[in-house]
């Protein structure tokens, strides 16, 4: 919604600062002015994001939809500009949208701060039970250190169905985890409200498996907090479905990856 607000903010400006004469002019600015505007946006979103290509990509699927409205939108307003022969009428109904899409992304960034605070919280919490509990225990064998760790990545996967479903990003919502103990993995499984297989080609697919992997793998390295994981040798699974439940991307981490 945040990105929606961003464009819908510039065919706003745009109803001011163009003023076309004829037909041809008002194609031209409808299809140029949200281009350049997604062209900005996914330019911006690429070094803000220090120079991640998924975030990049991710920008661009999110600015789609919002610069086929925003075309719609400058279409109609210099229309009706061009009809009253320049005349400028404010534009009251885009200037709510403004301020209800600009609302509804604040709000929808504060959700996905507050899930992935909670997500921060759980981890945090188990890795400092891991830690009093391996410390009141001195010495431990390995084995036992082992099972220290295991309880607390079977008792972290309880705590994170207590949370499920959260969202994770725009269009990220982690929905289940479980951890199989047979086969020592630990499984999180997401849906993409995004992405349509049916749309991708196996090298788009390809590609955003590679980028996905990259990320989740740099993830697991620096993250202080996957102690547990670590000792008890734990392989990461993310399964990732598009909006339809289709199955995308299966990833897997093995210990010696992100140890």
């Amino acid at each position: 919604m945040g990105t929606l607000s961003f464009y819908l903010i510039v065919a706003f400006f745009s109803y001011y600062y163009f003023s076309p004469k004829k037909k041809t002019a008002l194609w031209k600015y409808a299809i140029l002015i949200p281009l350049i505007t997604s062209v900005i946006y996914i330019i911006y979103s690429y070094a803000s994001n220090d120079y991640n290509s998924f975030k990049a990509g991710q920008a661009f699927s999110y600015s789609i939809i919002p610069t086929i409205i925003s075309g719609f939108v400058i279409y109609f307003l210099l229309k009706r500009k061009l009809i009253n022969e320049g005349i400028n009428k404010f534009p009251i109904i885009l200037f709510v949208l403004i301020i209800i899409t600009f609302g509804l992304g604040i709000y929808q960034n504060y959700q996905t701060e507050q899930s992935q605070e909670k997500i921060e919280s759980i981890l945090q919490e188990f890795d400092s039970s891991y830690s009093t509990k391996t410390t009141k225990q001195l010495p431990v064998t390995k084995e036992i250190e082992k099972q220290n760790a295991l309880y607390n990545v079977r008792e972290t996967a309880k705590q994170f169905k207590k949370q499920l479903p959260v969202n994770v990003g725009e269009s990220t919502i982690m929905y289940n985890v479980e951890f199989d103990e047979n086969k020592n993995d630990f499984i999180t499984y997401y849906k993409e409200t995004d992405l349509d297989k049916s749309e991708l080609s196996q090298e788009d697919i390809n590609l955003l498996e590679n980028m996905m992997r990259d990320n989740l793998l740099a993830t697991a390295r620096n993250n202080p907090k996957n102690k547990a994981f670590v000792k008890a040798g734990v392989t990461l699974t993310f399964n990732y479905e598009d909006k339809y439940g289709n199955l995308l991307l299966n990833i897997t981490l093995y210990p010696e990856d992100y140890r």
